[in-house]
């Protein structure tokens, strides 16, 4: 009994040693950029979108309507730590992202120990592989919504095949409601999923299987539909071209061929090596819902790169089942010890070179292959909706505006720099014109009633986001570095 007791302790412990590889690894390659920019935001969402919500939350600002429709999970941690302990937002939301993404691939890490019943070496090699893969980094830069859904999701799917009981159908349903929750798309692979192993299970006659399913899956259901109210978005569907135009061909399947083009032979080989249901199911939603945009006339207003995005995990997992496969082929043909450090070494210097490259660079001097789809994903981690060598310079700028704004005046801003003008200037002195331009900022601020604008923008000839110059009418009042304030 004592000798039993040991050995479960050991496998445990041992276990466990995996485990805190795989978080802390995830943890300190996306820390690295947080730790480069300093107390500035690493994201576009992050301070775009996630920090001056959880103000307006935090204000009142949102009805609880509103609040549902943010898919409000990361809310309920930036929030009260903003209005219980002072602390910063951008604070919040540097410190989420590492421990998001190291909780994101414990999960996966996890999964292919317990579901794929992979050895703790190789689950440990597939969770650092899909950590280190560019287009797993790019999720954790600003996507933490996703990031969280998905460690729910991927909770869940060893539960999918245990809902024998009260207690396992309530869990699942439970972790399948917190992917909802937590990111739209990120519920709508899971009930996907769920729904299709529902319908699989009721071709073959599986009754009872089937109604567990549905009653696990209709909470979930009920609580999409209620964010999608809340969101207030008008309609799902996006019009289309009759015959797919050369550009939607390339953000749609250009981008899928970009984003797995260098793990694709190993993706090829693994494939047939992983029999996990869930995983080819998610697999075979995200490619369909990566092409939707081909559709005639009508698709989903959802981006198509954003489904293939989701693809890396499933992806990941495949190569590696195909890495796997390799050494058990040349293994059985020569040395074995040879023949696994080469392969292994090989691997691993390339995994962490391309995460290097993606890492490490600003930027203004980003790696070629990563600059083809900007849209959809950054150039570097190492900057937030503008690069970090501006960083310093805009926080300069809006301490002056703060100081400087006339009382009849009004700070227009484009979304780019909105989050960081919330957390200088009151929101009823701020115009957030999106992704127009500052002339569109300009009208809505004298329908309003302001008599001056400010504006905070790229001296002419080095601005982003296709707008490279401020329009005429606009002088030059004050700048720093590459940014400068006009005033209209």
């Amino acid at each position: 009994m004592r000798e039993e007791v040991l050995k479960r302790a050991w496998h445990l412990l041992n276990q466990s040693r995996f485990l805190a590889a795989a978080f802390l690894v995830a943890f300190v390659v996306r820390a690295i950029p947080e730790i480069m920019v300093g107390p500035n935001p690493v994201g576009f969402d992050t301070i775009a979108y996630y920090v001056p919500q959880t103000l307006d939350i935090a204000a009142g600002r949102l009805t609880i309507f509103q609040i549902i429709g943010t898919a409000p999970v990361i809310y309920t941690i930036s929030v009260p730590a903003y209005l219980m302990a002072g602390i910063d937002p951008t604070l919040t939301f540097k410190v989420m992202g590492p421990v998001s993404y190291g909780l994101l691939i414990s999960a996966l890490f996890l999964f292919l120990r317990s579901t794929l019943h992979w050895s703790e070496r190789a689950s440990l090699g597939g969770a650092l592989l899909a950590s280190a893969y560019f287009v797993t980094l790019r999720i954790s830069w600003d996507l933490y919504r996703t990031m969280l859904g998905l460690t729910f999701f991927i909770f869940a799917i060893p539960l999918i095949d245990k809902t024998g009981s009260t207690k396992q159908q309530l869990t699942l349903a439970s972790l399948i409601m917190l992917a909802v929750a937590s990111d739209q798309i990120t519920g709508v692979l899971s009930l996907s999923i769920i729904s299709l192993v529902l319908a699989k299970s009721f071709i073959n006659s599986n009754r009872e299987r089937s109604i567990r399913l549905a009653k696990v899956a209709i909470p979930g259901i009920l609580l999409l539909s209620l964010i999608i109210y809340g969101q207030q978005a008008g309609s799902l569907l996006a019009q289309q071209s009759l015959v797919p135009q050369l550009n939607t061909l390339n953000d749609s399947l250009g981008f899928l061929v970009f984003a797995y083009l260098p793990l694709s032979p190993l993706i090829f080989l693994g494939f047939p090596e992983v029999s996990n249901t869930p995983l080819r199911i998610w697999t075979i939603v995200c490619l369909v819902l990566s092409t939707t945009s081909l559709l005639p006339l009508f698709g989903p207003i959802v981006a198509s790169a954003r489904w293939s995005i989701l693809l890396t995990f499933p992806f990941c997992v495949y190569a590696t089942a195909g890495v796997m496969r390799v050494v058990r082929r040349r293994s059985m043909q020569t040395k074995p010890g040879i023949i696994h450090s080469k392969l292994l070494f090989s691997i691993v210097i390339l995994v962490i070179l391309g995460a290097s490259l993606y890492v490490l660079p600003p930027a203004q001097r980003s790696f070629a292959y990563y600059s083809a789809y900007p849209l959809y994903l950054p150039t570097s981690m190492i900057q937030s909706t503008i690069p970090a060598s501006d960083m310093s310079s805009l926080r300069q700028l809006l301490g002056w505006v703060s100081s400087n704004l006339p009382f009849e005046s009004v700070l227009i801003t484009h979304q780019a720099i909105y989050g960081w003008a919330r957390e200088y200037i009151p929101a009823d002195k701020i115009i957030n014109y999106g992704f127009s331009g500052p002339l569109q900022g300009l009208s809505i601020a004298k329908k309003e009633g302001f008599r001056s604008v400010l504006l905070i923008w790229w001296v002419n000839g080095s601005g982003w986001y296709g707008q490279e110059s401020v329009p005429s009418g606009f002088t030059k009042l004050y700048s720093e570095g590459e940014l400068a304030v006009y005033g209209h």
